[in-house]
């Protein structure tokens, strides 16, 4: 088996508390986006923060084949769950590594997985949101501009600036090839792929959504009984930045459910 290439950014243990909280955080985002859970959670959990190939102090590692990178970037998760010998654990992805963290699920099983917690973004249910309209940026001047909008549409309250200016550093390091950093967006499959996935899952899952993903919210709810669906009407993408006391409250009464 190849070394782990990806980084374990953050890790708190407290021992004999279970089970282990392992997050996977978005595209070109560092552990560090995670912060205020680390500081809630490591006091009575194991926590891991993976940071992805490209993202935070993880090796840079583009490929110019879709399906390869995919499955690479699963197979990472697969790989860390087995380097650290986790066998009770719950998986949480946000944004892109929602659809990450489905994908290890589905490729490679996830042994001991006791919850999943899916943060903002589509799972493949219903009809897809409305795409946003931008263009990408194809220097590396607008690729600074880029990211310099991304950050402050997420991340807007001052106290958090030491966390932005982290997301800065690790979503700037692809900056000079900025179609290979859009390169990591792109999934070959189908996005019912992921509806499947979800439905698949057994365990309890958590979908913690901002209104962009309401309908969705509302068909998982109603048909997937293991599922519960929580709404955040005024906060931004990063939801566990923007609001992180209501959202750590939130985990915190997921995880009980899964205890």
């Amino acid at each position: 088996m190849a070394p782990l290439q990806p980084q374990v950014s953050s890790e708190s243990m407290e021992p004999n508390t279970r089970p282990t909280l392992v997050l996977i955080p978005g595209w070109l985002m560092p552990a560090e986006v995670f912060t205020h859970q680390v500081a809630e959670f490591a006091r009575d959990h194991r926590v891991v923060v993976l940071d992805p190939r490209s993202q935070g102090q993880s090796a840079l590692h583009v490929s110019t084949q879709a399906e390869r990178l995919a499955r690479d970037r699963a197979r990472d998760i697969h790989e860390l769950v087995e380097h650290l010998q986790l066998d009770d654990l719950v998986l949480i992805g946000w944004s892109l590594g929602v659809l990450e963290c489905l994908d290890c699920i589905r490729l490679h099983g996830v042994t001991g997985l006791r919850g999943l917690a899916l943060i903002d973004n589509s799972v493949g249910e219903g009809p897809a949101p409305a795409a946003r309209a931008s263009r990408r940026p194809r220097t590396s001047a607008e690729f600074d501009t880029y990211i310099a909008g991304f950050v402050q549409a997420m991340i807007r309250h001052p106290e958090d600036e030491p966390i932005a200016q982290r997301v800065r550093q690790s979503a700037l390091r692809l900056r000079r090839t900025p179609a290979r950093a859009f390169e990591i967006l792109s999934k070959p499959w189908p996005r019912e792929t992921y509806r499947e996935a979800v439905y698949g899952v057994r365990q309890p899952v958590w979908y913690a959504i901002t209104p962009r993903y309401r309908e969705q919210g509302q068909r998982l709810a109603e048909y997937h009984a293991g599922v519960r669906v929580t709404l955040y009407e005024d906060a931004t993408h990063a939801i566990f930045i923007d609001q992180p006391a209501r959202f750590n409250a939130d985990l915190r009464a997921f995880l009980e459910s899964v205890s």
